[in-house]
Formats: structure tokens, sequence, C-alpha cells
């Protein structure tokens, strides 16, 4: 995985935005954690797995 120094650092904080918001999905603070993944999402809109977890978690937000 090389990219440009920007990049790096912004894929890095969307991992942390990532785990952050994986964690707040699992104590059920959906909104919080719904925060946390668009914003890693902005930061890498390459992010399959925050896409994916977003995804659940506005399904979960409709029920």
């Amino acid at each position: 995985m090389h990219h440009g120094h920007g990049q790096a650092a912004e894929e890095e904080l969307a991992e942390e935005h990532y785990s952050r918001g994986r964690e707040l999905f699992a104590q059920d603070k959906l909104l919080a954690a719904k925060g946390h993944l668009e914003r890693a999402l902005e930061l890498d809109p390459d992010f399959d797995l925050a896409r994916k977890l977003l995804a659940r978690l506005e399904a979960q937000l409709k029920n």
C-alpha cells in the first residue's frame, strides 16, 4: 500500500473513525456510530468495510 503522504494519513484517520464507529455500533449507539462511519468514508471513499457497516447501521435505524 503506497500512497502520497497526505492520503496515507487520511486513510489512517479513516481507520480510527471506523474502529470507533464499530465500537459504538456494538454498544447500540447508532447515531454516534453513523457520524464516525460517514467521516471515515469522507476521508477514504474506497473504504468498503466502513460502507458495509454503515449500510447495516442505516438498515437498523429504519426498523
